[in-house]
């Protein structure tokens, strides 16, 4: 059990003015989670709009569950973007982040191959898949296309495929100059929010990868 218990997992929630605005894909994130690795004496939270506290109910808000099979705690903290502009490309073959660890260690040390860009886009078996914190959307002028490759399948993810505003593809790094730009998306972040980082400004793998 207590190699269990030291397996530790995070959840992110997006909070506009008082309301949590998409709680139920992640209480099924949550609870697929529990499921596959196969334990869990966790009562996970409804996500209502009571557990946010009353200083926290304007304005946008992210919310961050940290939990392991049998506790979780709630922090609600105010939410600014990070300012991202420039994407080193990085290979990372032997990442697996298909359940969200609150360990992120192997997201961190690939990070800290960006040199002076502000963030990396990670490459598996050559496939363009995430940044270290969102997925992406890329656009081409006319549609918007999301990798059919990902390290996390994101809530915003499913969604903009779920409701038609994106397709998904093949995308490579060869592919890079068919598109305009790409856009960041997670929890916090939507196509609408303009978090664009124009495809020029996408760095090549550096020469020691």
């Amino acid at each position: 059990m207590s190699s269990i218990k030291s397996i530790r997992f995070i959840e992110t929630l997006q909070i506009i003015d008082g309301h949590f605005t998409n709680p139920t894909p992640h209480i099924q994130r949550i609870q697929n989670t529990l499921a596959e690795i196969g334990t869990s004496a966790l009562k996970i939270p409804d996500f209502c709009d009571t557990l946010i506290p009353e200083e926290k109910r304007c304005g946008n808000v992210k919310c961050r569950y940290l939990y392991d099979p049998y506790e979780g705690e709630l922090e609600f903290t105010d939410y600014t973007p990070r300012q991202v502009h420039t994407l080193r490309l990085v290979e990372g073959n032997h990442v697996d982040y298909h359940l969200k660890y609150a360990d992120r260690q192997t997201l961190n040390d690939l990070r800290a191959q960006r040199g002076t860009c502000d963030d990396i886009l990670i490459v598996k078996n050559g496939e363009i898949t995430d940044t270290s914190y969102s997925n992406v959307v890329f656009f081409d002028g006319i549609r918007y296309i999301i990798p059919r490759t990902y390290l996390l399948n994101g809530t915003r993810r499913r969604q903009l495929l779920a409701n038609g505003t994106a397709v998904e593809a093949r995308i490579t790094p060869d592919d890079l100059p068919d598109f305009q730009c790409l856009y960041l998306i997670n929890a916090m972040l939507d196509i609408k929010n303009d978090i664009c980082i124009e495809v020029k400004n996408i760095f090549p793998l550096t020469a020691h990868q």
